[in-house]
């Protein structure tokens, strides 16, 4: 997500090249420019990133070769706090519209895919 803010000027300069706007678009791709046109994902994208960066920087931590234990603490308070801040733009529903059920069911269906379903279990 961080890398995808990062390009964001670069993306939407590509959609609006005429070379870019010649090109055949399956339905994905489709649906990938609208996400690029839309100033309202970015900023959920802005805002999403926001709540979580320090935990990527965390994990980063945790996960190198080098010493770092006394960071981690500081690291897990920095990212409960951002994700405290960001609450109330989580309720945003402009920004976080709720799901409806076609979408929710096509989650699952990924779900299912990714981690199985309850019946395959059994």
């Amino acid at each position: 997500m961080v890398r995808l803010l990062q390009l964001e000027e670069a993306l939407i300069a590509t959609i609006r090249q005429l070379k870019f706007r010649d090109l055949s678009l399956n339905d994905r791709d489709r649906l990938a420019v609208f996400d690029v046109k839309d100033e309202v994902f970015w900023k959920a994208m802005y805002t999403l990133t926001r709540a979580v960066f320090p935990g990527l920087i965390l994990l980063c931590t945790a996960d190198s070769n080098t010493p770092g234990m006394d960071l981690l603490e500081y690291y897990k308070h920095r990212t409960s706090v951002a994700i405290m801040r960001s609450v109330k733009l989580f309720e945003d529903e402009t920004m976080f519209e709720s799901l409806n059920e076609k979408e929710v069911s096509g989650l699952l269906r990924e779900e299912n895919q990714v981690f199985g379903s309850v019946e395959e279990e059994r």
